[in-house]
């Protein structure tokens, strides 16, 4: 998916304005600016673009010369991704973030930039993340693993959202069509179990039968007819 951005030039209009610039990424002889939705700027190289993102040399990015280019994403997430992206100088020494730190939401919304500007790293480092907090924020990793195609993780995150109440999900799940999938596969589970306080996990890949990628497969597939039944 080509990522959403527009230029604007360089130059200043008010004389007492003044750009705030990224500490990190402030180098005045790279040949790319990049501005946060809060108007922050990031300046790159654009040889590390090309290096490690296939999004970002896409147009419109490939197309500027000596112009700003707008991005949607606010300082606090350019800031990490960036990271990914372009090595440190000699005055900026840093690392890859780990991401161990990080807020969950700037980390689901990390992970939701290096998807749309394809930024490898990121999303190898935001997957292993997620891993960890699967029991924490289940909904929101279902619905980023499930956009994106992560199946396994999907699968294996899905077991976490059984005892949610639907309302809550529908506020979590907004990729089109997934709530729909919850519906006809995690939300009967929820009723196959004799004591709701004790989910059974082997009902999701035994008694079912059907994992969660399967419905993505086959979206036409119905439930188990002892689900069913019970619908």
């Amino acid at each position: 998916m080509e990522p959403s951005a527009k230029s604007e030039p360089s130059t200043n209009t008010s004389p007492t304005s003044i750009p705030i610039i990224s500490a990190t990424f402030c180098d005045p002889e790279a040949d790319i600016t990049f501005k946060s939705s809060d108007s922050v700027l990031f300046k790159i190289h654009r040889k590390y673009l090309e290096a490690t993102s296939a999004g970002f040399t896409a147009p419109p990015f490939v197309e500027t010369d000596h112009e700003v280019v707008l991005l949607q994403e606010p300082c606090e997430v350019l800031e990490i991704l960036f990271r990914f992206i372009h090595p440190p100088t000699e005055s900026q020494q840093y690392r890859q973030p780990a991401m161990m730190g990080v807020k969950p939401d700037v980390l689901f919304a990390v992970a939701e930039a290096a998807e749309k500007y394809l930024v490898f790293g990121a999303m190898n480092i935001c997957l292993s993340r997620m891993d960890k907090i699967a029991e924490e924020r289940p909904l929101e990793i279902l619905n980023h693993c499930y956009k994106h195609g992560y199946d396994e993780l999907a699968d294996q995150v899905a077991l976490h959202t059984i005892a949610f109440r639907l309302p809550v999900v529908a506020a979590k799940l907004t990729y089109p069509g997934l709530l729909q999938k919850w519906v006809r596969l995690i939300f009967p589970i929820f009723y196959l179990s004799s004591n709701r306080s004790v989910l059974i996990p082997s009902l999701f890949t035994t008694t079912i039968g059907w994992t969660f990628h399967d419905s993505r497969a086959d979206s036409s597939k119905s439930p188990p007819t002892a689900v069913a039944a019970r619908l």
